[in-house]
């Protein structure tokens, strides 16, 4: 047998010299490994705190593409797109197969039985439907594709020229950005079965947020949900978010620009980035090798699970000094001095049971009480044993405490400050500052000041990318709504963040509807001419200019103009009903040898039919 087990139980998959253990940290849920640290407080302090010293870097944006499409399509590339179409067609393919085997039939009304094979050109149509359908919103996806009638007034979408219900329906069913005959249960491994589904366009979307946007020094690292009601193992309800129920995103973010991400699997033991190593009898050399190891996790900081995840996304970054701002999920001291020994500095809040300094504890404990004595603005600097980390707590409306490698606790910003409303006991030192006056200009810790202003990156990115989704329920597919809710959105939020911060050669877009609906004309122009997806009932082509449209004669047809029909009208379908009269016996249009060569559609030849459709006064 092996000489000893080593002191750590876990392996930091994206940090060899970063080791897991469990065993002094609590689980939120009893189903979820995310875990807060559990640590008594401690009596040993320090009296000369080395503050890090981490100078400040503005972030860059490199040169942007010449078009707003292309920058859009460097988040979608064409050669990411074109093997979605390989994926969906052969998907297809292979269950058509298996109806006519017999060996999984489909209903005898299924759409899929009128398949055609997708496009490239499709596919990006089929976005811009899904983008358009998110800038102007509708109860019913259906509600799209219905027309005015008597005492039914609506709008008419425009995605009606674009592509028939029927068809996106079909495509956002069957539609594969991975190969599912391809795809092999056993090698799903690291990522699970929903997330290897997403993770190569995953990684791209990471890839180019890093390419086009160099960090700045301030990094904040946070969790986001994406909505999803199905059933899936990888799936966590947190109550008291807005999205309740869903996939958890670990993310760390700039200013709400998102640049790396870890997919959160609350089933392993260890958390997402936790790797348990294997012993086993080696030979004596591999043998040295590990027992070296063991030696090393002897005089290495161990973290939980969810603090492993802050040391594994900031080594996803380019290689550079962060300041790193947490909340106190993560924030104790031992995550603070790993942190500093990877060249990081680190300020976040703090609990009470992360191992801080006993007499701030006490502090905290009685703040809400009469015995709380800390008058408004009042800061307590502590620094821990080693010199390392400053433990801080400062009077606001209450007790805060702050843990930090780079604050000493003296640094002061001026701010305004509105009196607040709340007459809880704990509020009463700043009611009595206050006095009378609404508002007051309050020099207040730098700590607080700057935390309150970095930290919510992820929130910002979060409203940005919630604000502009799809309000509806994703209950089949988790692969889909990590896709279409989470990846496409990041890349609609990244690209619009780098063209109103970048030097874009086009004017840049104020507004993310200005964005997205830019996004979404621009891919109409250059793909829906390209797609068969509206082939009947078409509206005529609007993308060119009318001046350039020709006369040709060909086959006799009707007329649409004097139908009353115009350029960019929707013809609807004519079926005939019961008892109705046949076309025998009414009165028909005139017929028309000649055409319009770009719409496609019969105009006379006399009279101003063709001024009238192409609404030329």
């Amino acid at each position: 047998m092996d000489s000893q087990q080593p002191i750590s139980q876990a392996v930091n998959a994206y940090d060899d010299n970063s080791f897991i253990r469990v065993d002094d940290s609590r689980r939120e849920q009893p189903a979820d490994n995310t875990c807060r640290p559990i640590h008594d407080p401690i009596l040993d302090r320090g009296y000369n705190f080395e503050a890090m010293v981490v100078p400040t870097r503005p972030f860059e944006i490199t040169a942007l593409p010449s078009e707003p499409l292309l920058l859009f399509q460097q988040f979608v590339p064409i050669s990411l797109v074109e093997s979605w179409v390989c994926y969906t067609n052969s998907w297809v393919s292979h269950r058509l197969e298996q109806h006519e085997d017999g060996t999984q039939g489909l209903h005898p009304q299924s759409r899929l039985l009128a398949w055609k094979p997708t496009s490239t050109a499709e596919i990006y149509v089929w976005l811009a439907t899904l983008m358009y359908m998110r800038i102007h919103k509708e109860p019913n996806i259906e509600d799209y594709w219905k027309v005015s009638k008597p005492k039914d007034i609506r709008p008419v979408h425009p995605v009606v020229k674009w592509m028939s219900y029927n068809r996106f329906q079909l495509l956002s069913r069957h539609l594969h950005i991975y190969d599912p005959l391809t795809l092999n249960i056993d090698d799903m491994g690291f990522y699970g079965r929903t997330f290897s589904r997403v993770h190569t366009w995953s990684d791209h979307i990471q890839h180019i947020s890093t390419v086009f946007y160099i960090p700045g020094t301030s990094i904040a690292v946070d969790e986001c949900m994406v909505r999803f009601l199905g059933r899936s193992l990888e799936t966590t309800t947190i109550p008291s978010k807005p999205i309740p129920t869903g996939f958890k995103v670990w993310t760390v973010a700039q200013r709400g620009y998102f640049l790396r991400w870890i997919w959160h699997r609350p089933g392993r033991k260890f958390g997402p980035v936790g790797v348990r190593p294997t012993y086993r009898r080696l030979p004596s050399q591999l043998r040295m090798m590990r027992q070296r190891r063991q030696l090393r996790e002897r005089n290495t900081i161990h973290l939980n699970p969810t603090q492993a995840v802050v040391v594994a996304l900031v080594n996803l970054l380019p290689k550079s000094t962060y300041h790193v701002f947490l909340d106190n999920l993560f924030s104790s001291c031992d995550l603070f001095r790993r942190l500093r020994q990877r060249g990081h500095g680190a300020t976040g809040t703090a609990r009470k049971n992360c191992g801080i300094y006993k007499p701030l504890v006490k502090l905290k404990a009685i703040d809400n009480t009469a015995a709380g004595s800390l008058e408004f603005n009042v800061v307590k600097a502590i620094p821990t044993a080693d010199n390392k980390v400053n433990q801080i707590a400062w009077k606001d409306n209450a007790l805060v405490l702050f843990l930090t490698t780079v604050f000493k606790g003296n640094e002061r910003l001026d701010c305004i400050r509105k009196k607040p409303t709340t007459d809880q006991m704990q509020a009463r030192p700043i009611q009595r500052f206050f006095g009378d006056d609404p508002v007051k200009q309050v020099s207040i810790p730098s700590i607080a000041a700057i935390y309150n202003n970095e930290m919510n990156a992820v929130d910002r990115g979060d409203q940005m990318r919630a604000y502009w989704g799809l309000d509806r329920r994703v209950r089949r597919g988790g692969w889909k709504a990590l896709a279409w809710d989470f990846l496409l959105e990041i890349a609609l939020v990244n690209s619009f963040i780098l063209q109103q911060r970048g030097q874009p050669q086009w004017k840049a877009e104020i507004s993310q509807g200005s964005w997205r609906q830019r996004l979404v004309n621009d891919l109409m122009e250059a793909y829906a001419p390209k797609t068969q997806s509206r082939k009947r009932f078409r509206t005529g082509n609007e993308f060119t200019p009318t001046l350039q449209h020709t006369r040709v004669r060909k086959g006799k047809s009707e007329c649409l103009a004097c139908q009353g029909l115009r350029l960019g009208q929707r013809r609807s379908r004519r079926s005939r009903a019961a008892l109705s009269a046949i076309s025998g016996n009414s009165r028909r249009a005139p017929q028309s040898r000649y055409r319009c060569q770009e719409c496609n559609v019969a105009l006379c030849r006399l009279g101003n039919c063709w001024d009238l459709w192409h609404n030329q006064s």
